[in-house]
Formats: structure tokens, sequence, C-alpha cells
């Protein structure tokens, strides 16, 4: 007797189970990707406010205010880095909490020394 045991209770007396389909594996969202696309929608047009911004990429006002403090706060040459790349360990490791968290500190060089921090584990990776 073969049982499987999950959601629901599976059970075969004759042949084995089916075996259970792969996971995907979970691709994250680009932060710093989606906050340069929205301030190039805004930059397209001066009229377009927040608001607009947020109804057209499917977010909130707040978002994407949040979105512009990213941007504004973070160094550029990470931003640069981080809009290209296609590692997921790095865009997990910098969601949008961590990177309001970053921009939420007052000094440059506190910011940079922040990244630098969290960058270094995946070069051992």
């Amino acid at each position: 007797m073969y049982r499987r045991r999950g959601k629901g209770t599976s059970i075969s007396l004759y042949d084995p189970l089916p075996a259970l389909p792969q996971q995907p594996a979970p691709v994250y969202k680009n932060i710093v990707l989606m906050a340069v696309k929205v301030e190039e929608y805004l930059k397209e047009n001066p009229q377009r406010t927040q608001t607009t911004a947020g109804n057209h990429f499917g977010i909130t006002r707040a978002r994407v205010s949040q979105l512009m403090t990213i941007l504004e706060k973070i160094p550029d040459d990470f931003i640069s880095t981080m809009k290209t790349t296609k590692d997921q360990s790095l865009i997990k490791r910098f969601s949008g909490k961590t990177l309001l968290r970053i921009a939420g500190i007052n000094e440059i060089s506190g910011r940079k020394l922040c990244i630098e921090n969290m960058v270094k584990p995946s070069k051992g990776d």
C-alpha cells in the first residue's frame, strides 16, 4: 500500500503514486529596476503625478514615494549594478524593506559601508 499525506491523503493499493511536481524556484522582484522604470515614466511627462504612476504600474502612491526615496538616497554605482543584475540571491538580499532601511541612514559613507557589508557574502558563494 502506498500513501501520501498533504492537503488530502492519497492512497494506492497496487501501483506507486506518481512523483510530486517540483516547485519552481522563486523569482524575486528587482526593486531597483522597478524604481528606475517608475522614475522614467514620471520624467517622460512632468505633468504626471505619483498617483498616476501608481495607477499605471499597479502600486500605491506610497510605494511610488518609497521607490523615489530609494533612487535618491542609494549610491548611483549600486543602482546601475542592481538594475542590470539577474542574480536572484542578490535581488533577494536587497529587498524593498532592506533598501529603505539603507536609505534611512543619514551619512552617504554609512550607506555605502552597509551595502558593501551586505554584498561581500555573495562573493564567497
